[in-house]
């Protein structure tokens, strides 16, 4: 982490706009306190990069790029954690950010603008994609047992909800990075997200000394009276993943899609085009087969180092 993406997260750099270096060694830190794997309570946060490495500049799905991020590390499988949380980037100009309960088979997605560019149903759809994937992945890998591989079924019978209350909203264009983090960090520690953009100094403040002393702020300190602690998270969603539309097959030009960083994505040209189905729904997991229909090459980058070392 550069002096540059510290800066960034306190503020004093490029207007306060968080880079992916600085999203990933802050979601790296949070990783340092989660139980482990199978454990109550676990939980990971992918990399900056996972989620634009999944869809290529023309949004086509590319599970092959991400395909060995996790089969190769045999001490990572997202899918045996309570909660995944994924940062997404878009257009390169927004982040936003979902949390995947696997126990509860749940997708919420959180944007502090509300809903946009109307990219909600394209996060949703290609992360169903992705979970179907890496079930099928993790299983045929023997990383996962069938049990567990029928308890979490068909991701297109999951349910999501979109800015549950309280979802917090931001008034510029630069503090999305903050607002996402902010709500990953309340939900890891049971905290329901009451802050808003008043807060947003002592917010990065408290983001920027947790990464200088690799301590997560506390839980008591509170923004407001109104910011308490919450014991569950209750859903009431009954929109299905299964119901979200595929994205538009017209894809931008590249001119108006810029990548993250270039020096960290595959640059093959082998993709799998937008393909999708739908289920019908179930309130017991789906029992097809789990089948890979093409094994997955390496991809041809290397995962952004772990922080701190």
């Amino acid at each position: 982490m550069k002096v540059s993406d510290y800066q960034r997260v306190l503020g004093a750099y490029d207007n306060g706009w968080l880079n992916d270096t600085a999203i990933t060694c802050t979601l790296n830190l949070f990783n340092r306190y989660s139980p482990p794997a199978g454990t109550d309570g676990s939980y990971i946060c992918l990399d900056a990069l996972f989620f634009n490495q999944l869809i290529s500049p023309t949004r086509a799905y590319t599970y092959d790029n991400i395909s060995t991020w996790f089969s190769q590390d045999h001490s990572i499988n997202p899918l045996l954690y309570d909660t995944i949380y994924i940062v997404v980037n878009l257009s390169n100009s927004h982040w936003t950010g979902h949390i995947i309960d696997t126990a509860l088979r749940h997708v919420t997605y959180y944007d502090s603008l509300g809903d946009y560019s109307s990219e909600k149903n394209n996060v949703l759809y290609y992360t169903r994609r992705w979970l179907s994937d890496e079930i099928c992945t993790q299983a045929l890998l023997s990383r996962m047992t069938e049990d567990k591989a029928m308890i979490l079924g068909d991701p297109g019978d999951w349910t999501y909800t979109h800015n549950p209350s309280p979802s917090p909203t931001q008034t510029n264009s630069v503090d999305c990075g903050i607002f996402v983090l902010t709500t990953f960090l309340y939900r890891i520690q049971g905290r329901a997200p009451r802050y808003h953009q008043d807060h947003i100094h002592t917010l990065r403040n408290q983001l920027s000394h947790a990464l200088l002393t690799f301590t997560l702020p506390s839980p008591q300190l509170r923004l407001t009276a109104y910011d308490l602690p919450i014991a569950t998270v209750n859903y009431t969603s009954h929109h299905y993943l299964s119901d979200v539309p595929m994205p538009v097959s017209i894809a931008p030009s590249l001119s108006s899609f810029p990548i993250l960083d270039e020096g960290n994505l595959d640059q093959d040209d082998d993709v799998i085009y937008l393909a999708t189905y739908t289920t019908p729904h179930s309130p017991y997991p789906s029992q097809r087969a789990l089948s890979l229909s093409s094994p997955h090459p390496k991809p041809n980058f290397d995962l952004c180092a772990k922080f701190p070392p």
